[in-house]
């Protein structure tokens, strides 16, 4: 499940989960591979901080979301028939699939 915060540097919501699907499934070809990648991995994975992938900015430093976690669907202040982007809080048509302002899936 996705942890979203806010990182303030970077103005936008971002997933700071540790382990997404992609870091598995990295991890299960690396340990079929050789068992000393993966377990590198592996700590490499388990030791990182929270921080925010797009700046790096410390996980002290983030907040809780401000436009909601993704998938939540519209928030206060969109009117019907408007959809609130959930990383950069831009609204848009309610059919859209993809926000205008930052190109995240609002589905």
């Amino acid at each position: 499940m996705a942890e979203m915060m806010y990182c303030p540097n970077c103005g936008r919501n971002v997933d700071v989960t540790k382990w997404t699907g992609t870091r598995i499934a990295i991890l299960i070809i690396l340990l079929i591979l050789g068992i000393i990648f993966g377990l590198i991995y592996l700590i490499y994975v388990a030791t990182r901080d929270k921080s925010c992938p797009v700046c790096g900015t410390p996980a002290a430093m983030l907040q809780a979301p401000r436009y909601g976690s993704a998938g939540s669907g519209p928030q206060t202040g969109a009117s019907a028939g408007e959809a609130v982007c959930p990383m950069c809080g831009a609204s848009g048509p309610s059919g859209s699939e993809y926000c205008a302002e930052c190109g995240a899936k609002l589905r």
